[in-house]
């Protein structure tokens, strides 16, 4: 009789433990659920992008069950998510530790081939580009200082005559005035100011930008934050085309690394349902790949 009470305490509380680990499991499938309710509706511009959430309801609460492994590796992917979601890039170090080998690998192949018609058609942003956006962020900072300054209504000048507001002012003028200058270099068709003039590139640079720039005396852009050329896309409240990303490094990373972790988590979800055409991105990235081939097809 004690032997027969013995071993239904210790199947009862193996049923206890197992209850707990089945409400910990639960718990985070609806964690990444949510996450990618979430991801889907973000206002990142994907019209011409083919992704698997654009094709899944995430309507479905019905869980498969897993493995204590693989409910880590689903932390991992959450925890990525959670990057993803706030369009950040995700460290090489944890997309390895979220995904497996085989996902890897296809996440890293993936770079190899364009998500969308627009990243096949646009190269990477010029590099003066660079410079300029460097030269503008230090003029917004330094507008900001400046205002900042304003409020205190601080009046002591230093030896040029500078309040602290007038003097991060003039700093702020004077790195926009120093982005123009590189714009000036590219986009100024006048042969006569600018003997160096090349039509290709103009253009090139011309289209990353959110307003169209005019190089002629009295013509050009005033110097303040709200005047100076944007990238597309920027974060900046002042830029005028937010929403049309320009596809950079970091929209080709971000794609890639939204693609990878989401069908590493839809797996873990439900399995090999929903439209995932295997337990591995492998599959889905060559169905991507004839889906991007049927797009080019029909756009030639």
């Amino acid at each position: 009789m004690q032997r027969k009470r013995q071993r239904l305490e210790k199947a009862h509380r193996a049923k206890k433990r197992s209850d707990v680990n089945l409400h910990r499991l639960r718990v985070i499938q609806y964690t990444a659920l949510q996450l990618l309710r979430a991801i889907k509706q973000s206002d990142v511009d994907d019209i011409s992008v083919v992704h698997t959430l654009a094709n899944i309801e995430l309507d479905d609460e019905q869980f498969v069950d897993i493995e204590e492994l693989a409910l880590i590796r689903l932390k991992r992917i959450v925890k990525a998510l959670r990057i993803v979601q706030l369009q950040h890039a995700v460290s090489p170090k944890s997309m390895q530790s979220a995904l497996t080998s085989e996902q890897l690998a296809a996440y890293i192949e993936s770079f190899n081939f364009s998500l969308s018609p627009a990243e096949d058609e646009q190269n990477a942003m010029p590099s003066v580009l660079r410079d300029y956006a460097e030269k503008i962020k230090l003029g917004d900072t330094n507008t900001g200082l400046a205002a900042m300054q304003r409020g205190r209504n601080a009046q002591k000048r230093d030896a040029n005559g500078y309040t602290s507001a007038g003097r991060y002012s003039h700093k702020a003028e004077s790195m926009y005035e120093s982005g123009i200058a590189l714009l000036d270099t590219v986009l100024d068709s006048d042969v006569s100011r600018n003997p160096n003039y090349n039509a290709a590139t103009a253009c090139d640079v011309a289209r990353w930008l959110d307003r169209d720039v005019s190089c002629a005396p009295g013509e050009q852009p005033a110097l303040d934050i709200r005047e100076v050329p944007r990238i597309r896309g920027s974060s900046s409240k002042y830029c005028l085309i937010a929403l049309e990303r320009m596809w950079g490094a970091r929209l080709k990373r971000y794609w890639r690394q939204r693609e990878a972790l989401v069908c590493a988590a839809l797996l873990l979800l439900y399995g090999v349902g929903l439209g995932i055409a295997s337990p591995s991105i492998g599959g889905k990235l060559q169905k991507m790949r004839k889906m991007m081939g049927n797009i080019r097809s029909e756009k030639d």
